[in-house]
């Protein structure tokens, strides 16, 4: 893997320091800087790094307004599509003024929008960031999400052009993406960001004014790096199960076969690891499957707080119900996948059988008609013995 560097003395220690934290699982990690000034020669074609993705590895893919074709084909094989070369995001209202060469794209954007666990509450409750670069169109890619846009006033132009923007700006407002990420279904995390500027020093020790606050202070962008970085080489947004667990009701015994009308009970202990620790995850939207090729019974996965987790570190959910009238082979499947965190997909294979000959009711009140018909014809037919005898 060939890997161009640019002289940024601050980012590469911070890219150091991210690469010797240890983290669940070693991933292969990737920082991608094109330099602006120096040529760099790639030695694979987007579809072999998009491959390299597949395999498991992290990218961190940082971007400037005059991105190489190469670089534009490997965002697409993601649905971003960034803007013509030379085009840069401009606001004439939200700009940072000591920093600005009157072209106004030098933008001051609020964080209080970013989506969790991408980027932490501190850095969101903290002071602005300072943006300078290019953006891109956000596509309807469920595992992409857009984790920083353009305010509504702002848009894509190009900043050195003489002529006016027109109506027809092909991103505008809040469609213009400025960083994005897309976590695929092996868990492997790519973030795309169309500034080199955001990493600079000079960005990163700016004095801002953060709204309704005449004082100024550093900006976010060092807060926000150490987060996207974070999340992007799996050291935050992880969760994982601790245990699992499935069992009869009344008796508690777990087991790979049940009976049909059996009550059944499963739980799931799932820490998520934020802020450098584990801890338990809360959540209230995780849902049990119980299926056989085709989903049976789908119930919610509800917090249990009188069944307490194996560990303090995690969260216990839990889910109750009674074995369905069908026997077969079944699944208890959890599937949850949403932005930002790795994905569960636990399942556990049990059978489900009919009751033995000697499980069955000796009486059943459903066939009460049946037992008065017979009991009607046996006596019915005695009487008529009797009559016939008796002539």
């Amino acid at each position: 893997m060939l890997t161009s560097f640019c002289s940024r003395s601050w980012l590469r220690a911070r890219l150091q320091d991210v690469e010797r934290c240890t983290t669940s699982a070693a991933r292969p990690r990737h920082a991608r800087l094109p330099p602006p000034h120096s040529l760099c020669t790639v030695e694979q074609d987007p579809q072999s790094l998009y491959s390299y993705v597949q395999q498991g590895a992290n990218l961190l893919v940082v971007l400037s307004p005059d991105l190489s074709e190469f670089w534009r084909d490997f965002a697409r094989e993601f649905d971003v599509d960034f803007d013509d070369r030379g085009h840069l995001a401009i606001d004439h209202f939200s700009y940072a003024s000591e920093l600005d060469d009157g072209s106004h794209t030098t933008l001051l954007l609020s964080l209080a929008d970013a989506p969790t666990p991408f980027i932490s509450p501190a850095t969101r409750a903290g002071p602005p960031l300072l943006y300078r670069g290019t953006t891109h169109a956000v596509g309807r890619l469920p595992l992409l999400t857009n984790i920083l846009h353009a305010p509504s006033t702002g848009y894509s132009y190009d900043a050195n052009g003489e002529d006016a923007p027109t109506d027809d700006l092909y991103l505008s407002g809040s469609t213009g993406g400025l960083v994005s990420a897309l976590q695929a279904k092996n868990n492997a995390r790519v973030s795309f960001v169309g500034s080199l500027d955001l990493f600079s020093d000079t960005f990163a020790e700016a004095q801002v004014s953060m709204s309704g606050d005449a004082a100024s202070v550093r900006s976010g962008n060092t807060a926000f790096i150490a987060d996207l970085t974070r999340w992007t080489f799996g050291e935050s947004g992880l969760l994982k199960v601790d245990e699992v667990r499935h069992a009869r009701v009344n008796d508690g015994a777990s087991a790979e076969l049940y009976r049909v009308g059996d009550e059944l009970v499963y739980s799931i202990d799932v820490s998520a690891f934020q802020d450098g620790s584990w801890r338990p995850y809360l959540a209230d939207d995780l849902q049990l499957e119980f299926t056989m090729l085709d989903p049976h019974l789908r119930l919610p996965l509800s917090a249990s707080s009188a069944e307490p987790a194996v560990s303090t570190t995690a969260s216990r959910f839990s889910a109750r119900f009674q074995a369905p009238d069908r026997h077969g082979v079944f699944t208890f499947k959890v599937d949850y996948r949403r932005a930002g965190w790795s994905f569960i997909d636990e399942k556990t294979v049990v059978s489900v059988t009919p009751p033995r000959h000697d499980q069955y009711e000796r009486f059943i009140t459903g066939a009460l008609p049946y037992y008065g018909g017979a009991a009607s014809v046996s006596i019915a037919t005695v009487g008529f013995v009797v009559l016939w005898l008796l002539q």
